[in-house]
């Protein structure tokens, strides 16, 4: 049975989320300089999100290439991308507040 990659994307698609809820916990447990030190850990995530979504991006292309719907590979991108975006935001939230 060949491993389609449609399949793995959609199996994967929602780790950046699950992991990042995990990070995070993890690190809401510490206080004070101990958040400091180890909110680099969400770094992962971010970059895990950032590959699952560019995946979820060529899929698109090909399917599109090939007129095939797309809606699902839409969904799953998002879903998987839900974490970079999270940071872009919040990065821009906070040059917008610290412009002011």
């Amino acid at each position: 049975m060949p491993i389609i990659p449609h399949k793995v994307f959609y199996w994967t698609c929602p780790l950046p989320l699950i992991l990042f809820g995990a990070f995070w916990w993890y690190v809401n447990q510490f206080e004070g300089w101990g958040q400091w030190a180890a909110a680099p850990m969400l770094i992962l995530p971010i970059a895990f999100s950032f590959l699952v979504s560019s995946w979820g991006v060529v899929l698109i292309v090909q399917e599109r290439l090939r007129e095939q719907p797309v809606t699902n590979l839409v969904l799953g991108t998002l879903v998987g991308g839900s974490v970079v975006l999270l940071a872009i935001v919040r990065w821009l939230q906070m040059e917008v507040t610290q412009s002011f």
